[in-house]
């Protein structure tokens, strides 16, 4: 996601649907795969290049800095319904909108008066994390482990399920007959079928 590659990312969005699905997040499964399935299959060509676009941005402007756009989504919904928010009477949803536009004036404002009163406790940028210490120690407890081996009688702490394949077959059983393989009729002439992409075909192509 940070080099801006959303094709990438997109097709991250079928496992997690099927994960969300094992774990109860059913809104949030819902929610991507009906995303998908219009993107891939129903939009048409320049709103689905509209899409792509504008689901990541990049307000540096720098490489590897790009991030959601629900990021910063939420960043201006901090400022404009809690720090500018006037108070009293006029703490109204009509004022909300219409000072909405000026979101990046207020917070300029803010950070200017910040800087100039040195209130920013702004930080430097730090340098990478040096991980050699890290890695030595971890290389030693695999050497002297071996996890990769296996060994009779050595069990686990934790058991890693298959929360993916969990979600999938989850999935599959709430389908209904307008689910996989569902024929519809099509406009030409009378008797003629096509199969209609569903979304548990958006989501096998994008995972497979």
């Amino acid at each position: 996601m940070n080099i801006g590659d959303i094709r990438r990312v997109e097709h991250l969005f079928a496992p997690w649907a099927f994960i969300f699905w094992a774990v109860g997040k059913h809104k949030y499964a819902s929610a991507i795969v009906s995303h998908i399935t219009n993107v891939f299959f129903f939009f048409p060509e320049g709103l689905k290049q509209a899409v792509h676009y504008s689901m990541l941005i990049n307000l540096k402007g720098f490489e590897d800095t790009f991030r959601a756009v629900d990021w910063v989504v939420e960043l201006n919904n901090l400022y404009t319904k809690t720090i500018n928010v006037a108070a009293g009477p006029n703490k109204t949803v009509e004022n909300i909108i219409k000072e909405s536009n000026l979101i990046d004036i207020f917070r300029d404002t803010y950070m200017t008066l910040e800087k100039n009163l040195i209130l920013n406790h702004l930080t430097t940028l730090h340098e990478e994390p040096d991980m050699k210490i890290t890695y030595k120690v971890l290389l030693k407890h695999i050497k002297k482990e071996n996890p990769y081996e296996r060994k009779k009688g050595r069990g686990s702490d934790y058991v890693v399920k298959d929360m993916i394949n969990k979600g999938q077959n989850m999935y599959i059983a709430t389908l209904g007959p307008g689910g996989v393989g569902a024929v519809v009729e099509n406009d030409g002439e009378e008797g003629d079928h096509e199969t209609a992409p569903s979304e548990e075909d958006v989501s096998v192509d994008l995972l497979f």
